[in-house]
């Protein structure tokens, strides 16, 4: 077979190969199925545009485990059919009013009230990951805040893990 040849199909295997891992055609039997559902669990409260950079060539093919790269896809493709909301969350800190309502509320025993302060825009110290960020987006139903940490990783919080 002349080498031209070879490459050529070599190539067309790659092409078939990278497309269809892109939309998970055929990669079922490797995939952690029980993995694949957490992470899918977990993507839920990401919203369109993370999920969507996620999947940029540009992000990295070592940072993402191929369950959370068809899970983001899943996910994604499910709330373009509107099958699956686009989470809720704030943006912006609570009016005043909602402050200072909070503010009042009872809180468990050993709570520390100063906690209750903490809103979009607040910058923490994690000592979980040993970083400082800000708060970019707030869950209220859930009371779980996404903080955007000084080196541009994120991570999800809740109250909770603060002292």
């Amino acid at each position: 077979m002349p080498a031209a040849h070879l490459l050529c199909a070599n190539g067309a295997t790659k092409m078939r190969n990278f497309l269809k891992s892109l939309f998970g055609i055929g990669s079922g039997e490797s995939l952690d199925r029980e993995l694949l559902a957490r992470v899918l669990e977990k993507l839920k409260r990401e919203p369109s545009d993370q999920l969507r950079t996620m999947l940029e060539p540009s992000s990295g093919e070592d940072e993402w485990s191929p369950e959370a790269m068809l899970a983001a896809r899943q996910l994604l493709d499910e709330r373009a059919k509107g099958l699956a909301p686009e989470p809720v969350y704030r943006t912006v800190p609570r009016a005043a009013d909602d402050r200072a309502a909070r503010e009042e509320e009872p809180v468990a025993p050993r709570f520390k009230r100063r906690l209750l302060a903490l809103d979009v825009g607040s910058r923490v110290y994690c000592r979980w990951r040993g970083r400082s960020g800000t708060i970019i987006r707030w869950r209220d139903d859930t009371e779980e805040f996404y903080i955007r940490y000084d080196n541009g990783d994120g991570d999800w919080a809740n109250l909770s893990m603060f002292e």
